[in-house]
């Protein structure tokens, strides 16, 4: 198989994209090529000129949170790493996005700082917690008013009382775990959508037990309408909780399925000047699609760019972009 770095620019990787692959989930990026990027680009989205309304990109990105750092201990504060978020971001113009690790409000609208033209939904005018908090955004929403409205939005805990507020999980180490899902109208043809963001915890058995709490919350509006779920669900393929979502094995009415499956084409989006790698079996971060719509994929991308004088990246999780058909 051929490998290989291609250079496209930012306007012929709309029309060519990626060379015609079928994908292979056992391939690993060291098979397949990479795009070499050095600037912002549009990859899709709606700041083109012309959008097309059976086209959604989706992007998934667990930022690391701003207290966190990663195994390198390499990172930068979390105002360095904001503007890095806005490249990311703008290089692509999703149509939607879910985020996760954010901790307090003003890091929400430090990322609307560095980005135009969304609008947030997270976990809003709770009850206060025991340290005081009204506001939870470890998973947030974010959509182009351009092309949505919201109709309505909430969110449910990750726990045996999903309605419960600042309930926690089933390990003995908790953090508390959401999803926030918004019902939003495309403008243009009052097409309906459920759009979802997760955090899952890493802590046994909290992924296992948090599935089925998202596959009985999701399924009765995939009757109604098309399903998108992002996050970071910390479950590769093949663990159990990956198996409950996506009802591997199980004869059922509902499953949620991976996007990646069924995309036309793959790669790793990179700034780098050497040989990058990746394999998708061991990705924690997913963009699963169900619902009231004949879905497809036309690519499935993630960006691996690096910034700041000692070239590190901006989190210690690869945002995951997706351009899908509905």
């Amino acid at each position: 198989m051929r490998k290989g770095i291609l250079v496209f620019s930012a306007i012929s990787i709309l029309s060519a994209c990626l060379a015609d692959r079928d994908i292979n989930q056992n391939q690993s990026v060291g098979d397949t090529e990479t795009i070499l990027d050095e600037g912002v680009s549009d990859f899709g989205g709606t700041n083109q000129l012309k959008y097309d309304e059976h086209k959604l990109v989706v992007m998934t990105f667990n930022v690391m949170c701003s207290f966190c750092s990663n195994d390198r201990g390499d990172n930068e504060k979390w105002e360095d790493r904001v503007p890095h978020f806005g490249d990311i971001i703008s290089r692509y113009n999703p149509d939607l996005i879910g985020l996760q690790e954010l901790t307090y409000l003003s890091e929400i609208r430090d990322i609307q700082n560095v980005i135009k033209g969304y609008r947030p939904v997270f976990a809003r005018d709770l009850p206060k917690n025991s340290i005081g908090w009204t506001v939870y955004p470890d998973a947030i929403i974010l959509y182009r008013e351009d092309r949505f409205e919201l109709v309505e939005s909430g969110v449910y805990w990750l726990s045996p009382t999903p309605d419960k507020p600042w309930s926690y999980g089933w390990a003995d180490s908790n953090i508390w775990r959401i999803v926030v899902w918004a019902h939003l109208r495309q403008i243009s043809d009052k097409r309906d959508l459920y759009f979802a963001s997760t955090h899952f915890d890493n802590n046994y058995p909290n992924e296992e037990k948090s599935a089925p709490v998202v596959i009985e919350r999701t399924r009765d509006w995939a009757k109604k309408m098309p399903v998108v779920v992002v996050g970071d669900f910390n479950s590769v393929r093949g663990t159990p909780a990956y198996k409950i979502l996506t009802q591997e094995g199980v004869e059922t009415d509902f499953r949620l399925n991976n996007s990646f499956e069924s995309c036309a084409r793959w790669a790793i989006v990179s700034n780098q000047f050497k040989e990058v790698s990746y394999n998708p079996k061991n990705c924690y971060d997913h963009i699963f699609i169900s619902g009231m719509a004949s879905w497809g994929c036309n690519w499935w991308y993630v960006d691996k760019s690096v910034y700041g004088p000692n070239s590190v990246y901006p989190s210690d999780h690869f945002p995951v972009i997706a351009e899908l058909i509905w």
